[in-house]
């Protein structure tokens, strides 16, 4: 879902972030995809958008905590 978000923010292709035929994921080049976002968007929704996109499963967040997040920043 993340991901997703990350090309509807974009307006363009995320698959850059991979490289298939090392069978790699690039972290540096969907950090700088993030990191771009914060010209067009709030810093609060491209917090989010990053924890979505945390490459750490252990450190991803989680769908309730990506829900209160963004609960909390449409609320306020």
């Amino acid at each position: 879902m993340g991901m997703t978000l990350l090309e509807t923010a974009l307006l363009s292709d995320s698959t850059a972030c991979y490289d298939y035929s090392k069978q790699i994921f690039k972290e540096g080049l969907l950090e700088e995809m993030i990191e771009g976002l914060s010209e067009r968007y709030s810093i609060e929704l491209v917090e989010v958008l990053g924890n979505m996109l945390e490459t750490n499963p252990n450190r991803r967040a989680s769908l309730m905590e990506v829900h209160k997040a963004l609960d909390n920043y449409w609320s306020s």
